[in-house]
């Protein structure tokens, strides 16, 4: 009996904990505070939403509540995996404007809202720090396309379009943002500048070939050009996939003066018997002046581009690098730099820096040695994506002398692999030059600079 007893006092002990327990209050959990309106959405709209809207190149819109939630599953999962926002820098090489990489605290809160169930929030009650900056970006003048244009090559497709500046006074483009028609197939867009002197070459050039615009793999010059024509073009800006609006630094502008064109170039990769048409278009920001002419100075080692250097990336190989240097005050600003009021031996200062590979391409890295035998670094991608590409601007602009050595490095997988696909079946292997087509390689730096 005295067992008995002992258990069903026993019993009742874990019964009166059990009521105990079950009538206290839950723990706080501190997830249930995260909600859309309050947390979520601030991070999004600065981290996401700039490809992730409608007419943009991600496959769904995170500008709403019902899309994020609808979503929230594939938002953890890239955020788990740190494939999402993209961002290919290493961020110890150097410090950059307009970070898009998650800190620990905007991960968690992700993650957590989504365990949570999405909570929606009061509408209304946003962090002040968020918002759509795109939306709030305006534009002096838009160029177009003059018609749409059907790819005819493929699967890559280079064509020119020769776009009439209609300034009558000489002004600065400050910002820009290309506007793919089609972004399924828009492999990139670049906008260049020709000035006066070389104008009607490049008429010439689109009269002589059919339909809109004119054939231009590479260089926007082809055919017959006239040495002072062929120096009178020079970069404006670029897009690729991931790629918004881009303001150039504070008081800094590209010059384009009356009479000059604009050559907007859109390679296109295309497949397939019905190709669509495209109508790109160019936005640009306008100042009247500056206080530092730029120039967007592109960067490689130009033997490479010429085939007097072989940059060749043999056929089956699992690494092969290529590499260059050359002191960019000595010998480049010579023939690009006073556009910047820059001359030869002159001190600049970089403001931005961009690397650019094709599908191949797996890291890059691109660094100053100083004269004193220092080291720093500009941009390091040890992960190269192809669809995450672009320029990154500088927390600081990084002044460059005479005697500093620009270093650029680039590191490609050619392997059996790692090649495109064509109709589901990947291509073989080859070996594999500079080239301006796909299946071809780039290992190309581009830097903006000014003067000190």
């Amino acid at each position: 009996m005295a067992d008995w007893k002992k258990l069903d006092t026993l019993l009742a002990l874990v019964i009166l904990l059990t009521l105990v327990v079950g009538c206290a209050p839950p723990a706080e959990d501190s997830t249930s505070e995260i909600t859309y309106h309050q947390d979520i959405k601030h991070i999004l709209d600065a981290k996401c939403v700039n490809c992730h809207q409608d007419g943009e190149i991600a496959p769904f819109s995170l500008s709403s509540y019902e899309q994020a939630s609808t979503y929230s599953s594939a938002v953890a999962h890239s955020v788990e995996q740190g494939t999402m926002p993209p961002w290919m820098p290493d961020n110890t090489c150097n410090n950059y404007q307009h970070d898009l990489s998650l800190s620990d605290g905007e991960r968690e809160d992700l993650l957590n809202w989504v365990d949570f169930g999405t909570p929606k929030g009061v509408e209304g009650d946003e962090t002040e720090d968020g918002g759509d900056e795109e939306a709030a970006y305006s534009y002096d003048l838009t160029l177009t396309m003059p018609e749409p244009y059907t790819p005819q090559l493929q699967p890559d497709d280079y064509r020119c379009f020769v776009l009439d500046w209609q300034g009558t006074e000489e002004q600065y483009v400050t910002g820009f943002r290309a506007r793919p028609g089609n972004t399924d197939m828009v492999h990139h867009v670049i906008s260049f500048v020709v000035n006066p002197s070389g104008a009607d070459d490049f008429r010439a050039m689109d009269a002589a070939d059919d339909g809109a615009g004119y054939t231009c793999f590479g260089s926007p010059a082809v055919g017959p050009v006239s040495v002072a024509s062929y120096a009178s073009w020079r970069w404006l800006g670029s897009w690729a996939p991931g790629v918004g609006h881009r303001g150039l630094p504070e008081g800094t502008g590209v010059r384009i003066a009356p009479g000059s064109v604009v050559i907007m170039q859109v390679h296109y990769n295309a497949l397939g018997d019905e190709v669509p048409s495209d109508l790109t278009s160019f936005d640009v920001q306008l100042s009247d002046q500056v206080e530092k002419p730029a120039v967007v100075l592109p960067i490689t080692r130009y033997g490479w581009i010429s085939g007097a250097v072989p940059m060749t990336i043999p056929e089956g190989s699992p690494s092969t690098i290529h590499s260059m240097e050359v002191d960019l005050a000595e010998d480049v600003l010579g023939y690009m730099g006073f556009e910047a009021g820059l001359e030869p031996g002159d001190s600049f200062q970089i403001h931005s820096i961009g690397l650019h590979m094709h599908l191949l391409g797996t890291r890059g890295r691109i660094w100053i040695e100083r004269s004193g035998a220092d080291e720093q670094c500009l941009l390091d991608i040890p992960s190269w994506d192809f669809n995450w590409q672009g320029a990154y601007d500088l927390q600081q602009p990084i002044t460059v002398h005479a005697g500093d050595l620009f270093h650029l490095e680039c590191e490609w997988d050619n392997t059996a692999e790692n090649q495109m696909s064509l109709d589901g079946e990947l291509l073989p292997s080859q070996d594999v030059e500079w080239g301006d087509g796909t299946r071809d390689e780039m290992c190309l730096a581009i830097a903006y600079i000014t003067a000190p």
